[in-house]
């Protein structure tokens, strides 16, 4: 079943009366789905907008019966307030209604119904106190590369205790995920953007350091980024070991991270690998720590702020985006940053 069916499959049909195909509000909703959400973005992307679109589309069938001709402003506000009565937080609210007012533009533009008024005229976003990112601290962050560090300690500890044919594959996936996790660190790519890194997109003939090339991004822009020089080596080893791994395999993906059968690293591999470290911090700290890897980019992205001295537009390169607007929150100012102006 498509990502397309399963959509249409979980629509409480029982609620929809009969209307002409031009104001069938599910044969819109459908059209949408295949023409612009399914046609473009990552997966995590088009999982979102499926996801918000389902919220109005529950919504819209269960109060107005199906018929797009019912869709006022009136209504668009009705569902935010929903949310808002579901205590969603604002940014969540705000990031569904774009979704909302993208799908009410595709179908009100159309000469089929350019005769019915705007339904989302006049409707505002919720207002919300612009907040900084959550990010780890220095000494967190030290802790946290000593837990991974231990990880691979601990596996090649264990080397004499496992079967001879476990050891390769072991000790290749300890070495991956401390690498995994120390490029998320210290690059600031998103989890899709490392899953995806292949072989050919390591640049290794430039003078400084190597380079990431034709990266590609979230929004299917490409673009090139340099690795940190102090990193290049631990990937240089671990791409000795990954060799080892495939020599074995007898196939090669193509990928720069893979999996015990040589194919693509999952993202849910990540977030397995992040519950781990968890685990291993708590034992190594006793103290509970909650970490995932979009956090590892704030974390590089406040960082990196200030080692440029505030340089938003080289910061906004870095992290892949076009324009400023999605890096202005790093600017913020954190509680520490309001009490320290306060006694200054």
């Amino acid at each position: 079943m498509t990502d397309k069916d399963k959509f249409l499959a979980e629509i409480p049909r029982q609620s929809i009366i009969k209307v002409a195909a031009n104001y069938n509000f599910l044969k819109w909703a459908e059209k949408y789905v295949k023409e612009v959400i399914l046609a473009a973005g990552s997966v995590d992307t088009k999982k979102a907008k499926l996801n918000d679109l389902k919220k109005f589309v529950f919504f819209f069938v269960a109060t107005f019966k199906g018929d797009i001709r019912l869709w006022r402003p009136v209504a668009t506000e009705a569902f935010r307030d929903e949310l808002l009565k579901q205590e969603y937080k604002p940014a969540t609210i705000n990031r569904i209604l774009a979704t909302v007012k993208h799908f009410a533009g595709f179908c009100f533009c159309s000469s089929k119904l350019k005769e019915l008024p705007s339904p989302i005229r006049g409707v505002a976003n919720v207002k919300s106190e612009n907040l900084r990112p959550k990010a780890l601290d220095e000494k967190t962050i030290a802790k946290l590369r000593n837990t991974a560090v231990n990880m691979i300690f601990t596996a090649e500890g264990k080397v004499g205790q496992l079967r001879e044919k476990q050891m390769p594959l072991t000790l290749y996936k300890t070495h991956r995920d401390y690498v995994v996790f120390e490029m998320l660190l210290c690059t600031g790519l998103r989890v899709s953007e490392v899953c995806n890194i292949k072989l050919d997109n390591i640049d290794r003939t430039r003078e400084r350091t190597w380079w990431l090339v034709n990266l590609k991004t979230k929004a299917q822009r490409i673009r090139d980024l340099p690795i940190p020089t102090r990193f290049v080596s631990v990937l240089e080893k671990y791409m000795e070991i990954r060799q080892g791994l495939v020599d074995r395999l007898g196939v090669d993906s193509g990928y720069l991270f893979i999996s015990k059968s040589g194919n693509t690293l999952s993202r849910r591999s990540v977030e397995g690998l992040f519950k781990k470290l968890e685990r291993l911090y708590f034992a190594d700290y006793n103290e509970s720590i909650r970490i995932y890897p979009h956090l590892l980019r704030h974390t590089f992205a406040l960082n990196k702020l200030k080692s440029l001295n505030g340089d938003l537009p080289q910061l906004s390169r870095l992290l892949g985006h076009v324009g400023l607007g999605h890096v202005q929150r790093y600017t913020v100012p954190s509680d520490m940053d309001m009490e320290n102006a306060m006694d200054g």
